[in-house]
């Protein structure tokens, strides 16, 4: 199984995580820029930083119509709760707390960007934040016409289902950050299925926020 997080927001982070079965990765790049930096993800969480009230995730209910235009299938219900359950309560993220952040909207231009992102390394057997076209996260979604003042992914490969791929994603720093980060109001993300890949499932979660 691999994870990847690479974060891009005022300044590049990359990291992964230590162990052979789980690799993290996570992306994210907000409308400041920095000079690049990195950092290692560190899985131990801080103690004794008392969470603040939580902030409660609206109801979806199955087979919810977004406004723009899409209805979430059981999978895109299932992450967007999942990661507004995790928005809901302030956690660690490696080593720096995140307080709780105000729940995500499903935007079906972004599951639109994440689903064809899954798709391209299924086909073509890769796991990487840049696309076998040579494009990253920024322009994928761009080019479907989503004007952003920040965005980020997460990626995985070889987690048989929602609830594994998050319990991945909220134990490795980058991809937590992502999940916990308030600059973000909408999510869209996507799993494929190739049975001749290497992992045999790939994901992705697009964050961003609109201008």
């Amino acid at each position: 199984m691999r994870l990847r997080a690479l974060l891009i927001t005022a300044a590049v982070c990359a990291g992964s995580l230590g162990s052979t079965s789980a690799m993290a990765w996570s992306f994210s790049w907000g409308k400041y820029t920095g000079w690049p930096t990195r950092t290692t993800s560190n899985n131990t969480p801080s103690t004794g930083t008392p969470a603040p009230s939580p902030v409660p995730a609206p109801s979806t209910g199955g087979g919810t119509s977004t406004a723009d235009g899409c209805t979430l299938s059981a999978e895109d219900k299932a992450m967007l709760d999942a990661v507004n359950a995790a928005r809901a309560q302030g956690r660690s993220c490696g080593g720096s707390y995140y307080q709780a952040a105000p729940a995500l909207t499903w935007s079906c231009g972004l599951s639109k960007v994440a689903l064809g992102h899954s798709t391209d390394m299924a086909t073509h057997n890769f796991f990487s934040h840049t696309g076998s076209d040579g494009l990253t996260v920024g322009q994928r979604v761009s080019n479907a016409g989503y004007r952003w003042s920040a965005v980020g992914e997460n990626i995985a490969a070889g987690y048989a289902d929602v609830t594994k791929v998050m319990d991945g994603w909220l134990k490795s720093a980058g991809h937590c950050a992502n999940i916990m980060n308030r600059n973000y109001t909408q999510l869209g993300a996507a799993s494929y299925r190739s049975s001749g890949s290497s992992y045999g499932i790939y994901w992705t979660q697009v964050f961003a926020r609109p201008r």
